[in-house]
């Protein structure tokens, strides 16, 4: 969740898609966004604790930075095999670590979601 009213949600694991919820409306959650970019499967998918990134990790080998407030894609980060997993650091929200699949790897990366 961030800034505590704002939910994401994924779909089947094939999936390539993340959804954004506004989860405080007084007639329900609503959808806010639609973070489309991964050409297969999502593997995992976080929130920053301090501000307004989401990450997702996908079985097209590839690690997404998104703005929630926008629902616009930051960065993209390839990788040579499937992405397990995807988080950011608990009180730094510009690094990352990510598991690679296959490759017995974790990889760290410094980013930004918005100036």
């Amino acid at each position: 969740v961030y800034n505590q009213r704002v939910l994401m949600a994924r779909c089947a694991l094939s999936c390539p898609k993340l959804f954004v919820f506004d989860v405080t409306a007084p007639c329900g959650a609503y959808l806010v966004h639609e973070l489309s970019g991964h050409t297969s499967g999502i593997t995992d998918a976080s929130f920053a604790s301090d501000g307004p990134g989401v990450v997702s990790s996908g079985d097209d080998s590839t690690v997404r930075v998104w703005d929630v407030r926008t629902g616009r894609l930051v960065h993209v980060i390839k990788n040579s095999n499937s992405v397990s997993s995807v988080r950011f650091h608990p009180k730094r929200g510009n690094r990352l670590a990510s598991v690679v699949f296959k490759a017995t790897t974790l990889k760290l990366y410094a980013t930004k979601v918005s100036s």
